[in-house]
């Protein structure tokens, strides 16, 4: 039972960066935080079927296809997460202020961070369980997502106002794609779940 303490911590922590974001804007942007979780949600409803449509398509068995297959099939889910996120971002920063862009991000990650703590709870309701420092783990994992949300939705911000959107948009969106595939192939390496 000492694995609640793992749920717990990730809802702090995300609630001190949301605590952090209040002092540095001066105010809490409500408008863009429901955007960003918003974005979310979209994200899940747009991301999953781009996704695995060339499983579906090829057929693959990702269970017992070999290793290029599988990593190269990660590959592609993590550049569909990371354009399709960086996208829906982008086009919710447009036009709007740094402070509006940072709360923007931080709805966007702290839903993430809601989505990773709701199956950490089910987890532990359902007597799954999951190893205590993989758990840990997943803390520092999702304190770093959601100070990545933030920064990168700034960033896109500020750089679109500058007329370099484009460009800023395609950098991010690698460097998003990069931390997803390297985390999922871990996942995938190592059979590491949170």
């Amino acid at each position: 039972m000492i694995e609640v303490v793992v749920p717990i911590a990730t809802a702090v922590f995300s609630l001190l960066v949301l605590v952090v974001l209040r002092w540095v804007v001066g105010r809490v942007l409500y408008s863009a935080f429901v955007l960003g979780i918003g974005l979310l949600v979209l994200t899940l409803v747009i991301q999953p079927p781009i996704q695995y449509m060339p499983v579906l398509l090829l057929g693959i068995d990702l269970d017992n296809a070999p290793f290029p297959v599988v990593a190269v099939v990660l590959l592609y889910a993590a550049l569909v997460s990371g354009f399709l996120q960086e996208l829906l971002k982008l086009l919710g920063v447009k036009g709007k202020a740094i402070g509006y862009a940072l709360w923007l991000g931080a709805g966007f990650g702290l839903g993430e961070a809601a989505l990773v703590v709701l199956g950490q709870v089910l987890s532990i309701v359902a007597g799954v369980g999951f190893r205590l420092d993989v758990g840990f783990l997943s803390i520092y994992e999702r304190l770093m997502a959601i100070l990545y949300h933030v920064l990168s939705s700034a960033l896109l911000c500020y750089f679109y106002a500058r007329g370099k959107g484009a460009m800023i948009y395609m950098v991010v969106a690698t460097i998003h794609s990069l931390v997803n595939y390297q985390a999922v192939l871990l996942m995938r390496v190592f059979g590491l779940t949170f």
